[in-house]
């Protein structure tokens, strides 16, 4: 017994692991669910039983075992009771992991254990010995290409087994008997499975988009776990149901059906893989194609047009696109297009209910389209596939067709001669926008000209202006045609026709008779002026008609209507003046010659004039009135003594010939007369010797004697300054009364507010101007920045003698600004003090002293000095501290000393107050 469990202990160590192609049957306790529906228990002799007992934890799991039966019973040779487990076709068993006992009495020979279809045991074993053995957990066994298994008991005697009781209860007091708690079988399978009846749309071979089906069977012997299918990046898996429980634990034949989103796959062909795999693992697949397009196809490019730009207009009906394919990275290969052809308004926009569509075969990626009547139209493509049509491209540009003839144009032929002025302009050749043609007028060809034709451009639509410029002088005959959009022309014998004159060159003119440019003369001017033309001529306009209507000369004076007179000459006596004329020619068509300029004086009239009253402000001043509208030269003379006269300082302006009486003569207050010598610019000559207004108006002028000049004298007085103002540098009022010498007030006297310095070297200075009131008094307001002497000076006129007032004196003292930095410091530390003096007239070389007053003392004491200062009044002096030992306070000022050239009297700063910490 104890070599029977050796030898069952070494083969359960020789057990190898699983692998793969294989799959494990689980029965009994070796399930969840403790079920067994892979062994199939048999009998062959009523002495022998297969039960089963129970699979849960408490049962006695799957029984074979010997009968328990009254001595002298037996069983016949070679019956068995055991439980099978047969394996898939096709398949074998190549592991078993068992857990169980088996129990052999001695004596009869029995076969215990577990066996494969050719009765070799894997566990246990054919002999007469006893045997007990029990596995504990679960046994591994190695069971190579077995498709069959057999677990129970066999009587092996020929003489047949005994079935009387052993009389031991833990084996049921059965001579032989297999328990089977739970197994575990190993099923190995090489095979896999069989994959057909592929079916559905998206392996049809034809193009599909949207959801498309698929489907296939499998079966396998084992069974199929799962089936699967992969199209591109989508991947369907359909595992099954399987119970392990039983040989072939999953569905042996089994078929999928997909719906698949073709949308979520690349257009294209696309690889389909369809996969089945069996309970054991293996794997079988199935390769195909599906043709996936969900995407319609891209416009094509924008059609553009061969040969001519699309902008010009054709006459012949057949237009030539080519445009490039939508690019494809799948789906269905272009099969067809469609050419949209729709007729469009002048500014391009389409009108869509009169498109016409058609379908063409294939996509070319050129097509010729002929236009359904002349106008303009825009076209475009779109490409189609087996399942889309695809997007329409751009509107090519504007497609112009025009195969009308333009009929007679108008042309608006000149009746009279283009002329110098009109030759600017043109002939104006149209055609109305009801007469002309769709593509409209590009051009006119006009004949007749020097270069034969001439292809003239419109300037706006249907019109265009043949210029005068291209005619020569002289007469032409022109003929005009009308050219359309499309470029054709009006038949020649429909064209407009007519003659053009044309005079551009201005008349030859001659004028004599007058003088110098600029010249006076005393002497009547007759001016003649004679015009020729050699092309419109210089005929006169009939007696009935206008001057203007023919030819003339004419003879214009600023300002005035010109004179004008018919033919070729004209004759002109202006008489006196200042006369000036710009004397022209114009011929038959208008030209007028440039003008020969005339200017001139005729004067043949000596001058008048007189002596006028002197104005009472000014008695010494001289006028003579001068009535000559060109007075060339005037002389003012003036006589103290019977025929002694003496020239004076004369000016002649605006009629008045202007001097003044000497002042040694106006002075002395002697007798005079006075005379004015004239020469006009004709050279007339006249001496005025007369009064010309007042009450003495044509009488000779006869002596002259000069008045007595008022005496004066001025008393000025400067008031107080304002309530609250310092008195050095105050606003004051300077007043004074100008009286004469009689000490009578003097009303309306000139006087001058005038101011000097305090300081040497200085000069007066004229402050203010006024006039002193009706009591004689005069006040003006002063402000002194500086001490200065203040008077009122009276201003000398022809009646009024000169004088100064009193000098008044005004004192303000020096200031200067003042600051400290730094304001507050340490001692052993230096401040820097500086200033600017006020009010200016610094001197060169001034010096002032700083002050200082130490905490505690009332005495202002020298800290630096001199301090120099600048020309423009600056100053700056330092002092260090050295002997402060508490918290201090010291003052400083600066003192600005009086000096002569200074004009202030000595004064201080503002006190600068700076703290020093010990």
């Amino acid at each position: 017994m104890r070599s029977a469990l050796l030898a069952i202990c070494g083969l359960l160590a020789a057990v190898p692991v699983a692998h793969a192609g294989e799959y494990t049957v689980y029965s009994c306790r070796a399930d969840d669910g403790a079920r067994n529906n892979s062994w199939r228990a048999s009998s062959s002799s009523g002495h022998l039983a297969a039960y089963s007992d129970g699979c849960s934890s408490g049962g006695g799991g799957l029984v074979a075992r010997a009968g328990v039966e009254p001595p002298g019973s037996f069983a016949p040779a070679f019956a068995s009771a055991t439980w099978r487990f047969d394996a898939p076709a096709g398949s074998t068993v190549s592991q078993v992991a068992l857990s169980g006992r088996l129990y052999r009495a001695p004596g009869a020979r029995w076969g215990v254990g577990l066996s494969d279809q050719s009765g070799n045991y894997l566990i246990g074993g054919m002999s007469g010995d006893a045997m007990a053995w029990e596995s504990g957990g679960y046994a591994g066994l190695v069971a190579p290409a077995s498709t069959t298994l057999y677990f129970g008991v066999l009587c092996a005697d020929g003489s047949g087994c005994p079935t009387t009781s052993t009389g031991q209860s833990a084996w049921g007091y059965a001579r032989a008997r297999a328990d089977l708690y739970g197994v575990r079988v190993r099923v190995s399978d090489a095979a896999g499975p069989s994959i057909g009846s592929v079916r559905g749309s998206l392996v049809g071979g034809s193009w599909v988009g949207g959801t498309a089906s698929i489907g296939f069977d499998a079966g396998d012997p084992v069974g199929v776990a799962r089936q699967s299918l992969s199209v591109s990046e989508v991947s369907r898996s359909d595992p099954k149901a399987c119970d392990y429980t039983l040989p072939a634990p999953c569905p042996t034949s089994t078929g999928t059906d997909y719906g698949i989103d073709t949308r979520s796959i690349p257009d294209g062909a696309q690889a389909v893989s369809l996969a089945a795999t069996d309970t054991a693992g293996n794997a079988s697949t199935w390769s195909g194609t599906a043709y996936v397009d969900n995407n319609a196809p891209g416009p094509p490019s924008q059609p553009e047009l061969q040969g001519r730009p699309a902008s010009e207009w054709r006459a012949a009906n057949g237009f030539t696109l080519n445009y490039d394919n939508p690019s494809r990275s799948g789906g269905a290969p272009l099969n067809s297009h469609d050419v949209q052809v729709c007729p469009t308004n002048a500014s391009g926009t389409v009108d869509p209910a009169a498109c016409t569509l058609e379908n063409r075969p294939a996509a070319p990626g050129t097509d010729t389209v002929s236009l359904p009547h002349p106008g303009r139209f825009r076209v475009r493509i779109r490409v189609n596939d087996a399942l889309y049509a695809g997007a329409w491209s751009p509107w090519s540009d504007v497609l112009r067709f025009d195969d009308a003839v333009p009929t007679t144009p108008s042309a608006v032929f000149p009746t009279s001669w283009v002329n110098a002025a009109s030759a600017s302009g043109g002939l104006f050749m149209s055609v109305s926008a009801a007469k002309a043609p769709v593509s409209g007028i590009r051009s006119f060809i006009v004949s007749g000209l020097p270069e034969g034709e001439r292809t003239i451009e419109v300037a706006s639509p249907g019109s265009a202006l043949l210029p005068f410029r291209l005619l020569p002088e002289g007469p032409s005959s022109i003929t005009v045609r009308a050219v359309s959009g499309s470029g054709l022309a009006t038949d020649p014998a429909q064209a407009a026709a007519g003659v053009i004159r044309k005079d551009t060159v201005p008349p030859g003119l001659a004028v004599s008779g007058a003088p110098a440019a600029g010249a006076t003369v005393a002497y009547d001017v007759t001016l003649t002026a004679i015009g020729s033309d050699q092309v419109s001529g210089m005929a006169p306009a009939p007696v009935d008609r206008p001057i203007t209507d023919g030819a003339f000369v004419s003879f214009a004076a600023p300002g005035g209507a010109p004179t004008r007179f018919r033919g070729a000459d004209g004759r002109l006596t202006p008489g006196d003046g200042a006369r000036s004329f710009a004397v022209t020619a114009t011929d038959l068509a208008g030209n007028e010659s440039p003008a020969t300029r005339v200017s001139y004086t005729q004067d043949t009239r000596v001058p008048t004039g007189g002596l006028l009253p002197a104005p009472i402000e000014s008695p010494s001043s001289i006028r003579f009135s001068v009535s000559e509208n060109c007075a060339g030269s005037a002389v003012v003379e003036i006589s103290t003594a019977p025929g002694e006269w003496e020239e004076l300082p004369t000016t002649l302006a605006d009629g008045v010939a202007s001097s003044r009486v000497p002042p040694a003569v106006w002075d002395s207050e002697n007798p005079y007369t006075l005379r004015a010598a004239i020469t006009d610019c004709a050279g007339n000559q006249a001496v005025l010797d007369r009064w010309a207004a007042g009450p003495l108006q044509g009488e000779p002028i006869g002596q002259l004697t000069p008045p007595r000049r008022t005496a004066t004298s001025a008393r000025a007085e400067l008031g107080k300054p304002g309530r609250g103002a310092r008195a050095s540098s105050a606003t004051r009022t300077v007043s004074g009364t100008v009286r004469t010498a009689d000490g009578k007030p003097l009303a309306g006297a000139r006087v001058l507010i005038e101011t000097q310095p305090r300081a040497t070297g200085q000069q007066w200075r004229t402050l203010a101007e006024e006039t002193t009131s009706r009591t004689g008094h005069v006040s003006h307001a002063v402000t002194s920045t500086h001490s200065e002497l203040i008077r009122i000076a009276v201003v000398r006129t022809d009646l009024i003698a000169p004088s100064f007032s009193n000098v008044l004196r005004t004192t303000v003292r020096a200031a200067s600004s003042i600051s400290a930095r730094p304001a507050r410091l340490r001692n052993g530390r230096r401040v820097t003090l500086s200033g600017r003096l006020r009010g200016g007239f610094v001197p060169n070389r001034f010096e002032v002293s700083l002050f200082g007053q130490a905490p505690g003392s009332r005495r202002w004491v020298p800290v630096r000095t001199p301090v120099p200062v600048s020309r423009s009044g600056s100053w700056r002096a330092s002092y260090r501290f050295t002997r402060t030992r508490v918290r201090s306070r010291y003052r400083f000022r600066l003192r600005i000393p009086g000096r002569p050239d200074y004009p202030f009297s000595a004064g201080y700063s503002p006190v600068r107050t700076v703290t020093v910490l010990p």
